[in-house]
């Protein structure tokens, strides 16, 4: 019976949790290894992902939510102030 909830388990990672690690990559983010991504994709704020930085070993929980934006953003752009953006790091 242990043997069966292991292969549940891995199955799960493999088709759950993965890809959402690589999607994130694959559209920008910067993802160490070890990662895992519990929370659904529309919990993350996908506007400004390529300034997020994920560390190494790092779990986000369900029902997590990562905003990488503010309201400042838009004052920089209406005042016309030129400013370096600056990363989210997890």
């Amino acid at each position: 019976m242990n043997y069966i909830i292991k292969i549940l388990r891995l199955i799960w990672f493999i088709f759950m949790i993965k890809p959402k690690v690589l999607l994130i990559k694959a559209l920008g983010a910067h993802v160490g290894s070890n990662v895992k991504i519990y929370t659904k994709l529309n919990n993350i704020d996908l506007k400004y992902i390529k300034y997020l930085y994920i560390g190494n070993d790092v779990t986000i929980a369900k029902n997590s939510m990562i905003f990488i934006h503010n309201g400042a953003i838009y004052l920089l752009k209406k005042y016309k102030i030129n400013k370096e953006k600056s990363h989210l790091s997890i």
